[in-house]
Parts: structure tokens; C-alpha cells; sequence
């Protein structure tokens, strides 16, 4: 005889499956959707800006698109500054930038090693003058800088800025840190017995590991160049030899660009500052586009052991 049993299952209200209103959740997300708003109206008005006159500017609603020939015109007059030199300012954020690169992320790889692997002496005071580096304000530091450049007779060439502007503690720190969690210290004792020489452990044995290290180190150090304004102010005399960054404060000092007065000579006003923006901010947003991905794994590398 086979008793068949009924079971019946109540479902209870507060079943996970029912997501309760909940106020807190709905406050944070309209207010992260403010905030993203509040940020992306100003990049969009600045994309949208140079393809409209100064008239259209006035008329048009901020964000109405004009058209895309004005980008042209917008570009011809800001080639009429100066003979051109905006593209010697372009070119020289170019070469500027890779120089501070690639000395930035060289001294911080091999200065976070030295004080990961090695047994140098007064390691804990070095590692705290980094950290002290690292919060004083970068303007706090330009003086001593400058005496120190000015005393090299370094004032006023591109190396003495490449040299000051390769000051990176924050770079020297990230890289410490990693070598000293990431990589084993029985690595390194293994290579010493081996025969090798601390260059040759930094070279054979922590840098082919730590590519995603070096991957993040040098977009950070890009994205400071690229945007340093303040150190090309006071080491750069020569108006031919300015990066973008600050070459552009003497292109808007010297054209209708603030003042707004149309009776100058040159054209340059607001349509041409909005696009000015654009060409100093492509470069970061194409290289963030491309590096988005390998950044992502270089930050979550090493937190997953195997």
C-alpha cells in the first residue's frame, strides 16, 4: 500500500526572492545619477562648444550642436596664433611626457625594489621620507626644486624640467609594496645563492613579474605630466618651448579668449578655448580607453593565489 503525502509549501512574503523597497538604496542611486550628471554636462558642453561661433554660443541652447565645419574653423584660428605654435607646444608635451615617463617609472621600480629586497641601512627612515614625499603638496616643493635645477644651469632647457617633474614618491611606494607581497622573499634569497647580484634579481627575477606594476606606475606618471602646469610656469622661459599645459594660459592671455573683446586681431575666444580642452584631454581619455582593461588586472593581480 503506497500513502501518497501532499506537502504544501508556503511561500513567505519576505522571501529573498522579493526585493523590499528599500529608501536608502534609492537615495544613493539618485545620487550617484546626480553626481554622474553633474560631471558629464560640462564634458558635453565642452565637446559640443566648438562647433558653434560666438553668436551661436549666445543663441543656441549649451548643449545644441552647431556644426562640424566650425571644428575647422575653431582649429584654423588657433593656428594663427604665434605662427603656428601650438603644434611646437603639442609636440613638446609629447617628448616632455615620454621623458618624465619613462625616468619616473624607472627610479620608482628600482627605488620600491631596493628597499623591498635589500638590506640597506636606515630602510625604515628612507621609507618614511617617501611617505612624507608623498603628502606634501607638490607646490611646497617647486622652490627647492628650482634652486636645485638653477644650480645644475638646468633653468630654462627641457631636461631640467624631465628632471624635476620625474619626482614620483607615490610611484617608489606602489612599487615597494609590491615587491615586498607580491614576490616571495625566498625568491630573492634563492636567486643571492645562485650568484646573483641585486640588479641582476631586479632584472631577471621581479621585473618579469610585475609588468601590470609597471603598466599602472607609468599611466599615472602620464596622466601627471600631461597635465603638469605649474613646474612648466616656473623652470620654462621660452614661450616656444612650453608644453600644451601652460602654453595655452599665454595663447588666452594674449587673445580675446577671457576677455571676450571681438575687435582683436585674432579670433581666438570661447569656441577656441573648448577646443583647446579637447585636444589637451583626448590624448588621457584615448590612453584610459585602451589601458582600461590591463589596468583593471594589473590591480586585481595577486589577489588570487593558485
Amino acid at each position: 500500500m503506497t500513502t501518497t503525502v501532499n506537502t504544501k509549501i508556503k511561500v513567505s512574503d519576505n522571501s529573498p526572492d522579493k526585493k523590499a523597497f528599500s529608501f536608502g538604496k534609492l537615495a544613493t542611486n539618485f545620487t550617484l545619477v546626480f553626481i554622474a550628471a553633474v560631471l558629464l554636462v560640462p564634458a558635453l558642453w565642452m565637446t559640443i562648444a566648438p562647433s558653434k561661433d560666438r553668436a551661436q554660443l549666445v543663441s543656441f541652447s549649451p548643449l545644441k550642436f552647431g556644426s562640424f565645419g566650425s571644428y575647422l574653423t575653431r582649429w584654423r584660428n588657433l593656428m594663427q596664433y604665434d605662427n603656428e605654435v601650438l603644434i611646437r607646444w603639442i609636440e613638446n608635451s609629447f617628448w616632455y611626457t615620454l621623458g618624465i615617463v619613462l625616468l619616473s617609472t624607472t627610479m620608482s621600480l628600482l627605488g620600491g625594489f631596493a628597499l623591498a629586497a635589500t638590506n640597506i641601512k636606515f630602510k625604515r627612515q628612507i621609507l618614511m621620507l617617501v611617505m612624507i614625499a608623498m603628502i606634501i603638496p607638490g607646490i611646497a616643493l617647486v622652490m627647492p626644486m628650482f634652486i636645485w635645477v638653477n644650480k645644475l644651469g638646468l633653468t630654462d632647457t627641457e631636461l631640467g624640467l624631465i628632471l624635476a617633474s620625474s619626482l614620483y614618491p607615490f610611484g617608489v611606494f606602489l612599487s615597494y609594496i609590491h615587491f615586498s607581497t607580491v614576490i616571495p622573499k625566498e625568491l630573492y634569497e634563492a636567486a643571492k645563492i645562485d650568484g646573483c647580484g641585486y640588479f641582476k634579481i631586479f632584472r631577471k627575477v621581479a621585473l618579469p613579474v610585475s609588468k601590470s606594476l609597471v603598466g599602472i606606475i607609468a599611466f599615472f606618471s602620464f596622466v601627471g605630466a600631461w597635465n603638469n602646469f605649474f613646474l612648466p610656469q616656473v623652470f620654462i622661459l621660452s614661450g616656444e618651448k612650453h608644453p600644451l599645459s601652460s602654453g595655452l594660459t599665454l595663447l588666452f592671455t594674449n587673445t580675446p579668449a577671457f576677455s571676450g573683446n571681438s575687435s582683436a586681431i585674432l579670433p581666438i575666444e570661447r569656441s577656441e578655448i573648448a577646443l583647446s580642452a579637447l585636444v589637451i584631454t583626448l590624448p588621457i581619455i584615448l590612453l584610459f580607453l585602451f589601458s582600461q582593461k590591463f589596468l583593471s588586472r594589473g590591480m586585481l593581480a595577486g589577489s588570487v593565489k593558485s
